[in-house]
């Protein structure tokens, strides 16, 4: 029971301050003219620079059809994906270089069938070789028996023993002679087999590396080059001068403009406060680039640069904003901001007359900053505006 009494409790106290609210912003003649001066504040600082800019697209990636790397064989995103920097967006697949890539593979074909024969050639060469070494091996044994042979002879037959050993002798270095002769030609010709094989491989090798070219070119996958939105447009199959994929990446910048007089005020890594025209939200940012020269514009007579923010919050592209620098000029105690209906609000002074003025103020570190409102550097507002209506000191 007692909880539900002070509730009552609380809204009818909330309904007198809001009678005292509304008369008081409805009429002048309720309030007492001597207001306590410590409840009085003189509203001090600099005006804000306030800026026009727009919401622009931060990165763009931009696709055109190109025919020349074949037909387009499959589409991996559908109208409005999202991408990350790698996905395959679509794939060409060339279809002229399959007979290239055929005709590439019967060489290679070819050149194995030569290597075939070549090794055939080369092994029969190389056992000849092997058989004549053999033979050769075998006459300097016998030669060896024979030297043996004669020294175990007795003396008497020692000369005619010696005259036949001679003879045998010769007759074995010759023979060893054509066969070393007949090794040396098989080597030449060795030599020259193993050339055509070496230039047959090298060959090879070469069609092999523009095999793996044309494969890579037979299917080319087209990948996105930045995170962001995808947005088709099947026209462009048929019109290769127009976008086939545009990329939007979702991190838009916002595009002020500065003039000769005031671009000096600016600077880079500097926070801003960003009002989004249509809605009235406030985004904070931050100052990222400033163009050194002016914008080529004929008829002119006062220079003016872009200058480009980096938003705490995306903004739809295109939206209209306005840009407030230096937003931290004006602080005003909390003491004396009246909040209603989600607005707020200072009660000015001036000339012994009250007025609540709507405000636009920015909460930021327990500070409150004055952004937009008529009440500006110099108005005395007002704290604890109630004590004085209906003549209450």
């Amino acid at each position: 029971m007692k909880k539900n009494i002070k509730v009552i409790i609380f809204f009818v106290s909330l309904l007198v301050v809001y009678g005292i609210f509304v008369g008081v912003s409805k009429s002048e003649e309720n309030f007492n003219s001597s207001v306590l001066e410590e409840d009085i504040f003189n509203i001090q600082g600099v005006e804000n620079l306030k800026l026009n800019g727009k919401s622009i697209i931060g990165k763009e990636q931009k696709i055109f059809v190109e025919p020349e790397n074949g037909d387009i064989s499959e589409v991996n995103v559908i109208n409005k994906q999202k991408v990350n920097v790698g996905d395959i967006l679509f794939s060409y697949y060339n279809i002229e270089i399959e007979s290239e890539l055929d005709n590439l593979k019967n060489k290679i074909e070819k050149n194995n069938n030569k290597k075939i024969a070549i090794y055939n050639d080369k092994n029969a060469i190389i056992e000849e070789i092997n058989s004549y070494n053999e033979q050769i091996k075998n006459k300097n044994a016998v030669q060896e028996l024979n030297n043996i042979v004669n020294k175990e002879e007795i003396n008497e037959a020692v000369e005619e023993i010696n005259e036949e050993g001679n003879e045998k002798e010769i007759e074995i270095d010759n023979e060893v002679e054509v066969f070393n002769n007949k090794i040396e030609e098989l080597n030449l010709e060795l030599n020259s087999i193993n050339e055509i094989l070496n230039e047959v491989e090298e060959e090879n090798s070469e069609i092999e590396i523009e095999i793996k070219k044309l494969k890579d070119s037979l299917i080319t996958n087209v990948k996105a080059d930045i995170d962001g939105i995808v947005y088709l447009n099947e026209n462009a199959l048929y019109d290769n001068t127009e976008v086939f994929i545009r990329i939007i990446s979702e991190e838009g910048f916002i595009k002020g403009e500065a003039t000769e007089f005031n671009v000096d005020l600016l600077e880079v890594q500097s926070d801003v406060l960003i009002r989004n025209i249509t809605t009235s939200e406030y985004i904070k940012g931050k100052i990222v680039y400033i163009n050194d020269l002016p914008k080529e514009e004929s008829g002119e007579s006062i220079a003016t640069y872009n200058f480009y923010i980096d938003p705490e919050k995306e903004l739809r592209i295109g939206a209209t904003v306005q840009i407030i620098c230096n937003y931290k000029n004006i602080n005003i105690p909390e003491e004396y901001i009246y909040c209603l209906d989600e607005k707020m609000y200072l009660c000015s002074l001036n000339n012994e007359k009250y007025e609540l003025i709507e405000a636009d103020i920015f909460y930021e570190n327990n500070n409150y900053y004055l952004i937009n409102s008529s009440v500006g550097i110099g108005t005395d507002i007002v704290k604890n505006f109630y004590k004085y209506v209906d003549g209450e000191s």
